[in-house]
């Protein structure tokens, strides 16, 4: 997986898989700010974030293990497993004032 330059706000996300590369396309026309903008506003709503510490601790687990199996070049398993939470809607506006 490429992903851009989180800096830099912008640019593409590309999975390489078999010699081949393919774009991921991003639904908002951006990536960043998105998850802390719903989980805010989840919490102004009452109701259960996307983001929540468990997705937050999994994912950390899937970094820490992909960087222990390239430190000692071997397929190292996840331990951890969250409940994949629910898309966004399809007309969720991330510029829509919620105050």
């Amino acid at each position: 997986m490429v992903s851009p330059d989180p800096n830099m706000f912008g640019g593409t996300v590309e999975v390489r898989t078999g010699g081949e590369t393919r774009e991921v396309p991003t639904e908002f026309g951006f990536q960043r700010g998105v998850g802390v903008l719903e989980l805010a506003r989840a919490l102004r709503a009452g109701v259960t974030e996307r983001a929540s510490g468990a997705l937050a601790y999994h994912v950390l687990d899937i970094m820490v293990s992909i960087s222990q199996s390239i430190e000692e070049g071997r397929p190292v398993a996840v331990e951890s497993t969250v409940e994949r939470p629910a898309a966004l809607p399809a007309d969720w506006d991330p510029s829509a004032s919620t105050l």
